[in-house]
């Protein structure tokens, strides 16, 4: 019986390896007396490389060029599982010995020819080979793990295939028990395969969502099993678009994913929100000027509660993106403590917009703030401009616009108070640079030089001299 214990029992003890000698026999085909030597060589000298190799390719050669073509499987099975065990502990820097022992499984282990002939398949028919795979094989359990990455990849390749929006909801729930089986197999992490996994995972997720299928799948769920730790040098990387930018990393997807994922959860997982700043902190390490990264990460810190730490981040990056107009919307969406500087944070992000949609809902968001604080001729501009806005586009208004202009007296004539945006702006201004002298705070903003940065110009030098600081006061607001 072949294992890794001598057959030879009581034998002379011996003062180095023979590997020289076990490789000579192996060459000239005296297979089973280079085994022999081998076994003794490996009782003497169990952690030896040399000699766990030496023991390794002859085994290897008795199953290829014996053992495979006799009647004794037993014999070719026990040889197989010697070279299992020894595969860790010999010199195989470029895989060969594993692929060699892949190949032998492949050809002596049951259900491996109809693997190896539905993993060719697959490539140029996946459906064909994944239904005649499925003919036989009930799962992974069923198979040698020597055979689990070929059985992955027919997998792979089908669920590549049949995630589309032609699929049944019961499909679809098919297909993402098939996400879940993936993780029982033991295939190579990281490995180009694992990543292939993990870009049809999202694909998958994206289908889901588009489609609304009432199926269970969590991406978070997944990329946590999946472990961001294998991530590979090439999942990092960023390919061309043809508008002259970069697609998105496959690493950087994942990210996003999950992101998208806990945001429309209203219950979410503290550690689950933990678990993902810290991947959005690896990220930004690799893409640290990707803005809508940069704003979920955000995100995530007002999901922790941390207003400080928001309010800091957004008050950073607008030093160095002042032209961003939804980072000033953003800070007016999260400054809730006081209104004043929540409408000169909109009003600047109007002013600045350069997307009508954008701009469009900007004035939805003034005209709320001004109807509550009696200021209904300011209101009513801004729906106007609102309604102009949408309607020049075709789009639909939205809900709230007409709750609110209902909300207008009658008689109401619509005029822009300029001097109240002036000083909402301005205290939203001396908020957000609060913290810098105003002399870094002129080459801050000397980015864009429209009138009305140069006005902001000429606003936060006045906080050097108070003598021509105006009041700041958000119309009646005490």
């Amino acid at each position: 019986m072949t294992n890794l214990q001598p057959l030879k029992q009581n034998q002379r003890p011996i003062s180095q390896p023979r590997t020289g000698e076990i490789f000579h026999l192996r060459s000239l085909g005296h297979l089973e007396e280079a085994l022999d030597i081998a076994k003794e060589d490996y009782e003497n000298f169990p952690t030896d490389k040399r000699v766990n190799s030496a023991y390794y390719w002859v085994l290897y050669s008795l199953c290829k060029d014996r053992y495979l073509d006799s009647t004794d499987t037993t014999t070719l099975v026990q040889s197989l599982n010697v070279m299992k065990q020894l595969l860790p502990q010999l010199y195989d820097q470029n895989g060969y010995a594993k692929r060699c022992y892949d190949l032998l499984c492949s050809r002596a282990l049951p259900h491996a020819t109809l693997i190896h002939n539905c993993n060719t398949a697959c490539k140029e028919h996946p459906l064909e080979a994944y239904t005649q795979l499925r003919s036989q094989v009930r799962s992974a359990q069923d198979l040698d793990p020597s055979l689990h990455t070929s059985y992955a990849w027919i997998l792979y390749r089908y669920l590549q295939a049949v995630n589309n929006s032609d699929m049944t909801r019961q499909e679809a729930q098919a297909n993402a028990s098939l996400y879940h089986e993936y993780f029982t197999l033991q295939v190579d992490r990281p490995s180009r395969l694992h990543s292939c996994m993990l870009r049809s995972a999202l694909r998958f997720k994206e289908n889901l969502n588009k489609e609304k299928y009432d199926v269970t799948f969590g991406i978070v769920a997944f990329l946590r099993e999946w472990d961001v730790a294998n991530f590979t040098e090439e999942d990092w990387q960023q390919t061309p678009n043809p508008k002259g930018g970069n697609y998105s990393s496959l690493a950087e997807k994942a990210a996003k994913a999950c992101y998208d994922e806990i945001k429309d959860n209203h219950h979410r997982d503290q550690a689950d929100v933990l678990w993902l700043k810290s991947i959005y902190k690896m990220v930004l390490q690799h893409v640290p000027d990707d803005d809508w990264l940069l704003r979920q990460s955000i995100g995530i810190d007002t999901w922790m509660g941390d207003t400080s730490q928001v309010i800091d981040r957004y008050k950073h990056l607008l030093l160095s993106k002042p032209d961003k107009f939804f980072l000033w919307n953003e800070l007016g969406d999260f400054i809730t403590n006081n209104e004043k500087i929540k409408a000169g944070l909109y009003v600047h992000a109007r002013n600045t917009g350069s997307k009508e949609e954008f701009v469009g809902k900007i004035h939805l968001k003034l005209a709320r703030l001004y109807l509550r604080h009696q200021s209904p001729a300011a209101s009513l501009a801004e729906l106007e401009a609102y309604s102009r806005c949408y309607t020049r586009n075709g789009w639909k208004l939205n809900d709230d616009y007409k709750q609110l202009r209902d909300q207008i007296p009658q008689g109401t004539v619509a005029a822009r108070d300029f001097a109240m945006e002036r000083r909402c702006e301005d205290a939203a201004l001396e908020m957000v640079y609060s913290d810098i002298e105003w002399k870094q705070r002129i080459l801050a903003e000397k980015v864009d030089l429209s009138w009305r940065q140069e006005r902001t110009l000429h606003a936060t030098c006045t906080r050097r001299h108070p003598g021509k600081n105006q009041d700041c006061t958000f119309s009646h607001l005490a």
